[in-house]
């Protein structure tokens, strides 16, 4: 459900001009796995990011 919603309701269009590898060729990791991540781990009481 989670899933869904992130992927079809919600706009993060507003993300993507940050979303791009740096000079250090680093993976980066898309925006809408990152707000999946958090929320998944808030709804389970997880409350830190770190």
């Amino acid at each position: 459900m989670l899933h869904c919603l992130i992927e079809h309701e919600l706009d993060l269009s507003i993300f993507h001009p940050h979303y791009q590898n740096d000079h250090s060729r680093r993976q980066v990791y898309g925006p809408a796995i990152l707000l999946k991540i958090i929320l998944f781990a808030y709804s389970t009481g997880i409350t830190s990011s770190r």
